[in-house]
């Protein structure tokens, strides 16, 4: 993901993003590294189409990345999926409830 490393904001020091893309679609990590439940977490992501092209619709998956300690991870949490429609310069999208010192997983992809 470092090769296709995309820029990151947050207003919120508790949130930490690494965004990426590759040729089959984009990705998000999203972590709530607070104690507190986070509500309504937009995220903006803009200039898709320099990533998707022509694509007016992408398919979003959500997977919670589950807390194994240090033994290997079998496999992420399907959270849900949804539709999203790609905006001219910026698409919003919004996490309903980040729970407490959770990381999310976001995937992108062309219908």
């Amino acid at each position: 993901s470092t090769k296709n490393r995309v820029k990151d904001v947050s207003n919120y020091d508790q949130i930490a993003l690494f965004g990426s893309y590759d040729t089959k679609g984009g990705y998000v990590i999203v972590n709530n590294n607070s104690g507190n439940k986070v509500i309504n977490t937009k995220l903006l992501l803009k200039n898709l189409k320099s990533v998707f092209g022509t694509s007016k619709k992408l398919d979003l998956n959500i997977y919670e990345v589950p807390n194994t300690g240090e033994a290997p991870m079998e496999k992420m949490t399907f959270n849900k999926t949804q539709k999203i429609t790609i905006a001219k310069y910026s698409t919003e999208i919004v996490l309903p409830a980040m729970m407490p010192k959770t990381i999310y997983y976001l995937s992108f992809s062309k219908k």
